[in-house]
């Protein structure tokens, strides 16, 4: 069924073998994601972009015939079941989470900014801000506790408590 006459090659592919490929090229990227689980979309970390990046990429390849299906396909469940394996891991061991992930680097806190991180992180005092007012909807730096550079990349904020 999955033979190089049904897929085309990349030379001389038809528009319906296109079609075909990509019909079901589509539901076997489903089926991946939920053996992969949705963690992939939720957290973001570095390797979950890898992992869509080059599933994506080679996914591509079978429907333009650059691939072979079965080949490919075995392929990104391997790199799906890997990246599965990895997140166990990572959650079930914290040493091993910061080794992959890094750990949340404090930035902001007790009214001052820890320089020395935001130097050591590359984010200028510019960028810090324009997370603030993205994050926060604010530029009062006095409305917050504290700001954290996350695993993920992205700046956390906590708002000061009432009190």
């Amino acid at each position: 069924m999955f033979d190089a006459n049904l897929w085309g090659q990349a030379e001389s592919i038809s528009v319906s073998q296109m079609a075909l490929g990509g019909g079901v090229i589509f539901w076997a990227g489903y089926l991946l994601l939920r053996i992969g689980g949705w963690q992939i979309f939720g957290k973001k970390s570095a390797l979950d972009y890898v992992i869509l990046i080059v599933v994506g990429s080679v996914l591509s390849k079978i429907i333009i015939g650059d691939a072979p299906f079965f080949p490919a396909t075995a392929a990104c469940l391997v790199m799906v079941l890997l990246n599965r394996f990895i997140s166990w891991l990572c959650a079930k061991y914290k040493w091993f989470s910061y080794l992959l992930e890094g750990k949340p680097v404090l930035l902001y806190g007790q009214g001052q900014f820890y320089w020395q991180n935001l130097k050591k992180s590359c984010i200028s005092y510019q960028e810090f801000m324009q997370s603030l007012r993205l994050e926060m909807n604010t530029e009062h730096l006095q409305l917050i506790q504290s700001a954290m550079l996350e695993s993920s990349g992205r700046i956390s904020f906590v708002h000061k408590q009432n009190s």
